[in-house]
């Protein structure tokens, strides 16, 4: 990537964040575009902008939600992302705001790694696609009582969910809702997807981990909603049946360094 050109994707409202990793790119030879921003840089564009003929990778600054948007519009351009953190966790990211110049001169020196991350794909009945990195919510929508939803893995039944509601989640997800829910960590390296209970009025129906092939279907038999990512919502009709699988395209994340992931979930989620 050396000589390239980056495109900022930050969290609303960071001007002097994003003022910081300008300089940060300037200094390491890069030139750029900013996705969202404030009034303050004329540079400022729309997120459709970044692209591959536009760009060489995401520069992706603030939470993990931010870099969970910005994967969305990275996966459909092909592109890689650097997670920078300036929330409080910050599970998806590589760096902070004061080391970024210093990752961005090991980048144009060609010191870094591809990782991976399973994606999955969400469709409601039948109709449009959509892909998440981190998980695909179904969930209650009132505030009290139940929701009833019906599980089935690769055409097996699985049995039928009392409860909040369900989620299922990629490795990458595993370590956020899914995990706050009572379900596994998926250890690197395995690609699987799991299935997890929120807050089950029934002691038999345990969480469910699948190979990242499975095919699972969710057959709403009371009325609900549809949240990926925590970010795309959809209502859900009794008889409305939610399926999901693995995704082609994977989520391209730029690494320095391996990471021990016993160690982030102690020290993020401590």
């Amino acid at each position: 990537m050396k000589n390239g050109r980056i495109g900022f994707f930050v969290r609303p409202g960071q001007t002097d964040v994003l003022a910081s990793a300008v300089n940060a790119a300037l200094s390491s030879g890069f030139s750029y575009i900013v996705a969202q921003t404030g009034e303050y840089y004329d540079s400022a564009v729309k997120s459709d902008a970044i692209d591959s003929s536009a760009v060489d990778f995401i520069v992706a600054i603030g939470g993990d939600g931010t870099i969970l948007r910005a994967a969305s519009v990275a996966v459909r351009h092909s592109l890689p992302i650097l997670g920078v953190n300036t929330g409080r966790i910050g599970f998806l990211s590589e760096t902070d705001i004061n080391s970024l110049e210093e990752v961005l001169k090991n980048i144009q020196q060609g010191d870094y790694r591809f990782e991976d991350k399973l994606m999955l794909e969400c469709s409601v009945d039948g109709g449009t696609r959509r892909i998440c990195l981190n998980d695909v919510m179904l969930y209650k929508n009132r505030f009290s009582g139940v929701t009833q939803i019906s599980v089935s893995v690769d055409g097996y039944d699985a049995g039928t969910l009392f409860a909040d509601g369900v989620v299922v989640a990629t490795p990458t997800g595993a370590t956020g809702y899914s995990i706050s829910a009572g379900g596994p960590v998926i250890a690197k390296g395995i690609d699987a997807a799991v299935i997890t209970p929120i807050c089950p009025h029934s002691l038999t129906m345990r969480p469910i981990v699948t190979s990242k092939d499975a095919d699972i279907r969710f057959k709403m038999i009371s009325d609900g909603f549809l949240s990926l990512d925590g970010m795309f919502c959809e209502n859900l009709e009794s008889g409305s049946e939610v399926c999901v699988s693995a995704c082609d395209e994977r989520a391209r994340f730029i690494r320095l360094s391996d990471k021990n992931l016993f160690t982030l979930i102690k020290n993020k989620l401590s």
